[in-house]
């Protein structure tokens, strides 16, 4: 009987893994975060809730142009008692939140940058995206979807089961 070596292993169970729907379009949660370029020009970052789900932090990190290495933390706020706030302006601090890393400068169009929201319930929710593909009156999700404001409430509410 022939042995399979631990890298073989491992790369069985991430194809079984990916197979099986546990990454990609199978994660609701993805659609939970979203971005879009507000009409003054700002980057606002929209979290939809799940019943009993607040938010407790909200980052933006600079990357290089493949979103694979983490360059610095653009901007990061906190709230220590979560919050059930659903938008957040890039570079200001909403109500019951703190400011972790003030936001320097104004984000550039060729800005990449990874966001990343963390839950009470289930921990983070990570999403790339370059400045420059952000739109008006459309959300921005999953990296490469957009939605209107209404079709992104109603997937966040078929995700926590609301439909």
């Amino acid at each position: 009987m022939r042995l399979l070596r631990p890298g073989a292993i491992l790369l069985a169970l991430a194809a079984g893994a990916i197979s099986a729907g546990c990454w990609g379009d199978d994660v609701p949660s993805l659609d939970q975060v979203g971005a879009l370029q507000a009409d003054s020009g700002e980057v606002t970052v929209l979290f939809g809730s799940c019943p009993g789900e607040t938010v407790q932090r909200v980052e933006l990190k600079l990357t290089d142009d493949d979103f694979e290495e983490i360059v610095r933390v653009l901007w990061a706020v906190e709230a220590d008692d979560g919050s059930t706030e659903g938008a957040f302006m890039v570079g200001q601090v909403p109500p019951g939140f703190r400011e972790v890393t003030a936001l320097e400068e104004p984000l550039k169009p060729s800005d990449h940058v990874q966001l990343v929201v963390t839950r009470s319930v289930r921990g983070a929710v990570p999403t790339s995206f370059a400045v420059e593909d952000l739109r008006n009156n459309e959300v921005l999700v999953r990296q490469d979807s957009y939605r209107s404001r209404a079709e992104f409430d109603d997937q966040v509410d078929e995700g926590c089961g609301r439909r």
